[in-house]
C-alpha cells in the first residue's frame, strides 16, 4: 500500500490548477490575424484626408496660414478650413510648375499620373529643379511615414473623406 504524502498531493493539485488555468487563458486569446494589431497599424500608412491634414497642421501651417509670407507667395493656405480647396485640382503659383502642367494636387489619370503631376508631391520630395523652389517643409522635415501618407492619398485620388 502506497502512503499518501500531504506535500506531494498539495503540489500535484497546484500544478494541475496552473495547467488548467493556463489552458483556459490560452484558449481565450484571439489568434485571428485578420484584425490588425496596433503595431501593424503603425507600419501601414493611412491615406485619408484627415491624416494628411494632421500632417499639415503639425508641419506646415506655421508658414501656410493667412497673413504669413509663404502663404502669400505661394497662394497656399493649409489651415483646416481651407487646405483641401487650396490644394486639389488647383494651379500652383510657381510659374515653372504651371508651365510643366502641374496641379497642386492632381486627381486626373491613374495613380502614377496623379503623382507625376502633383506639385505637392514634388515639393515634399528632393527637388532637383530649383525653378520649383525649396523642398517643403523648409523648417524641419517630414518623416518617411508622413511622406508615405501623402503619397498614398494622392495616388488614391486625393479624396476628402
Amino acid at each position: 500500500m502506497i502512503k499518501s504524502n500531504p506535500v506531494t498531493n498539495g503540489l500535484s493539485k497546484l500544478i494541475k490548477g496552473i495547467v488548467i488555468s493556463s489552458l483556459i487563458l490560452l484558449s481565450s486569446c484571439n489568434t485571428d490575424d485578420s484584425t490588425p494589431s496596433s503595431s501593424k497599424n503603425k507600419l501601414e500608412p493611412q491615406s485619408t484626408w484627415d491624416s494628411v491634414q494632421t500632417i499639415f497642421s503639425s508641419k506646415c501651417i506655421s508658414c501656410h496660414r493667412s497673413g504669413r509670407r509663404h502663404a502669400a507667395t505661394s497662394g497656399l493656405i493649409l489651415t483646416h478650413n481651407m487646405a483641401y480647396e487650396s490644394l486639389v485640382d488647383t494651379s500652383p503659383k510657381n510659374e515653372q510648375a504651371l508651365l510643366d502642367g502641374f496641379k497642386r494636387v492632381s486627381t486626373s489619370g491613374n495613380a502614377e499620373e496623379r503623382l507625376s503631376k502633383s506639385f505637392l508631391w514634388k515639393k515634399v520630395q528632393i527637388i532637383t529643379n530649383s525653378a520649383y523652389g525649396k523642398k517643403m517643409p523648409t523648417r524641419g522635415s517630414l518623416t518617411s511615414s508622413e511622406i508615405a501618407i501623402i503619397k498614398s492619398w494622392i495616388e488614391s485620388g486625393a479624396l476628402k473623406d
